[in-house]
């Protein structure tokens, strides 16, 4: 072990595996490390929406761009989890799906919560594209990002390299796009699911603590979860 991480050659918070990363690797453990802080340093605010962009690509590396590209349909991995459910209430949600699974989730579930938000309280979520001054979402995704994080429902390869490569995907892809708003309609059309809406907010309300739902989020989680240990009860 060193001070760098796991490894002399490996830094655990971003990734950066060689000498050629290490200096953004060093730029972009900081930036993170503002967005995680309880009390920013006023001084060094986090970058805005465009600069996101070029941090990202300090990361653009030969494999990086390898993984998003791959084509993985929406919803094929998570539509194959036994008990999507219990997952949610277990904080596994993610477990055994790929990077780009995982992005497309976390994208819709911050594009959801700040349509749910605007449409139940009548109020835009701060650096959306509904405050009337941000262009896209980045900077709020970066804070959903954080919060998933320190609320330890992302899977365990996660480190700070995926929160650039993520928006790095959302920045090449049209349907997942930060500048592009996603009502409940048009995610259950992109998901094939349902249900998708459903578990979405149940996984902003694990992320943030609170939905604009609360109550009816966290009672239809406890009674789906319990639903589905049932079946699976029955089904052995």
């Amino acid at each position: 072990m060193s001070a760098r991480g796991k490894a002399s050659d490996e830094c655990d918070k971003c990734g950066a595996k060689d000498s050629a990363q290490w200096s953004a690797h060093k730029r972009s453990c900081k930036i993170m490390a503002q967005a995680k802080s309880a009390h920013p340093d006023p001084k060094n605010p986090l970058p805005g929406d465009e600069m996101w962009d070029l941090l990202g690509a300090d990361f653009d590396t030969e494999e990086s761009r390898a993984r998003l590209q791959r084509e993985v349909p929406t919803g094929s991995e998570i539509g194959l989890k036994e008990r999507p459910f219990t997952a949610l209430r277990e904080g596994t949600f993610f477990h055994n799906l790929s990077e780009i699974e995982t992005y497309k989730l976390l994208i819709d579930c911050l594009r959801m919560h700040q349509e749910d938000v605007r449409d139940y309280t009548g109020s835009a979520m701060t650096n959306t594209i509904h405050d009337g001054k941000s262009a896209l979402s980045t900077v709020a995704f970066v804070h959903f990002m954080v919060e998933a994080e320190q609320a330890k429902v992302l899977p365990p390869w996660w480190n700070a390299l995926n929160n650039f490569e993520c928006i790095r995907f959302a920045k090449s892809n049209n349907d997942f796009a930060l500048t592009v708003a996603r009502t409940g309609q048009r995610i259950q059309e992109a998901w094939g699911d349902p249900n998708m809406p459903v578990k979405l907010r149940m996984l902003a309300q694990k992320v943030y603590g609170w939905t604009v739902c609360l109550e009816e989020t966290e009672g239809m989680l406890q009674q789906m979860a319990e639903s589905e240990g049932k079946s699976a009860l029955k089904s052995a």
